[in-house]
């Protein structure tokens, strides 16, 4: 029941996640409008925005495996993101590393996962943690465009959500997580 319980409170996040995304981009111009979109910081979202309690994940004891061979996100993504939140974190250097964390009996709330890794990639480790019943948070972070295969792939295999790897991806990793963890506190 556990595991079930933590499921659902990882797909109500992400969709938690997605609805406020959606709520902050700019509405659909028609092509005859002269008028400039507003700047983004002009647009008033105070209301419809939840308020995010950015301590909590450190209160709860949240726990992030983050998964990416690139040594530079490796040292840039934590600080960021983890350090910021003051969430403790291990790493892995690729799919293989991670799925040996897991076996250890390693426990987390979260996955961030790269999808270009080698031996196992990021689409490979998601459904590695879906197929084994990790009652995690799975978000992938990759520079795949939108669209293109891999990423497609990557989306299909088991991701809760998939952000950018470039700095608005990396503020909404820290919206997930502090939302993922005022769900599971609930």
């Amino acid at each position: 029941a556990g595991a079930a319980a933590d499921a659902t409170v990882a797909a109500d996040t992400a969709a938690a996640v997605t609805a406020a995304a959606a709520a902050t981009e700019p509405a659909a111009r028609s092509p005859d409008s002269t008028s400039p979109e507003p700047a983004r910081d002009d647009r008033d979202v105070s209301t419809d925005q939840p308020t995010i309690d950015r301590e909590l994940p450190r209160k709860l004891g949240y726990r992030v495996l983050h998964a990416d061979d690139c040594n530079f996100m490796r040292m840039a993504l934590p600080l960021q993101t983890f350090d910021k939140l003051g969430i403790e974190y291990e790493q892995a250097k690729d799919g293989l590393a991670a799925t040996q964390l897991l076996e250890s009996g390693r426990r987390f709330h979260c996955a961030v996962l790269d999808n270009q890794m080698p031996r196992i990639s990021g689409a490979g480790l998601a459904y590695w943690i879906r197929a084994r019943g990790e009652p995690m948070l799975v978000v992938g972070m990759t520079g795949d465009p939108v669209g293109c295969e891999d990423r497609l792939d990557f989306e299909a295999a088991g991701l809760d959500l998939c952000l950018e790897k470039n700095a608005e991806g990396t503020a909404a990793l820290v919206d997930v997580i502090c939302m993922h963890a005022a769900r599971l506190e609930a």
